[in-house]
């Protein structure tokens, strides 16, 4: 059944308009259908509804709604991705291939090497929830994740110990351990895990002591030398993979 995005989705018996150019294209245009016919609705929040078109124009579908599921968040296995801001469209890239991925949360934040863009990510937000949504449909999820922004890397940190997720510093030297042995290592205690990904350049020397010190793990992707949002959804890939199925939470993962 083919699946339609909507903000706000009314109980079973109430209506909708389906307004988005995109959505009303693509569901009248490319995939012809009409009255009486049903499509699957989702608001990116948890909420599934089974829904009857009712009438399509040019402009808008009106639909019925016939059923609706609530469904809850992960609580467990939890995977966060942390991104140092990269210039233009590769954030653009990043944040469909980490929904695509199966990421929770995604936060981006400013270290010393990130290319200087004010209010960026007040500027691309409305942008990147449009991406999100389209990455959804193409995952089947019923949630997308947080995104949200973070000052600095001690904002991430600060952030990560609150939220009790483990810290997995990405770094490409030989020195250290292979990802999923740094995951394993920081899935004790913890509800989840976050990735935190430098930007092109890397971390500064500072940076990485600081994540150290607070107790992040290090970790190399493999022995060459990716590019930043290469690396972020490499990692979000292998790490979502490890959650789903060899971690202490894969029982009880989705």
């Amino acid at each position: 059944m083919s699946r339609f995005f909507h903000p706000e989705i009314p109980p079973a018996g109430g209506s909708l308009r389906l307004t988005d150019a995109g959505e009303v294209r693509h569901l009248a245009g490319s995939l012809r259908l009409g009255p009486g016919q049903e499509v699957e609705l989702a608001d990116g929040r948890g909420s599934l509804a089974r829904a009857r078109i009712v009438s399509v124009s040019k402009r808008e579908a009106v639909l019925e709604v016939l059923g609706v599921e609530r469904l809850e968040p992960r609580r467990e296995g939890v995977l966060c991705l942390a991104q140092a801001m990269l210039k233009g469209a590769r954030m653009d890239w990043i944040v469909e291939k980490s929904v695509e991925g199966g990421v929770d949360a995604l936060w981006t934040f400013t270290s010393r090497h990130s290319v200087p863009e004010e209010d960026a990510f007040l500027a691309r937000r409305e942008r990147w929830e449009r991406i999100v949504f389209s990455a959804l449909k193409q995952s089947g999820a019923p949630f997308g994740p947080r995104l949200e922004n973070e000052a600095s890397p001690a904002a991430v940190l600060h952030r990560a110990a609150k939220e009790h997720l483990g810290v997995v510093l990405l770094d490409p030297s030989p020195r250290h351990a292979p990802l999923w042995k740094a995951l394993e290592s920081r899935s004790r205690d913890t509800r989840g895990v976050l990735l935190a990904v430098g930007p092109e350049g890397g971390f500064t020397r500072e940076e990485q002591e600081e994540f150290l010190s607070a107790g992040a793990v290090p970790a190399r992707l493999s022995s060459a030398v990716l590019r930043g949002e290469t690396a972020a959804i490499s990692a979000c890939s292998i790490a979502r993979h490890w959650i789903d199925f060899f971690s202490p939470w894969a029982i009880k993962a989705e």
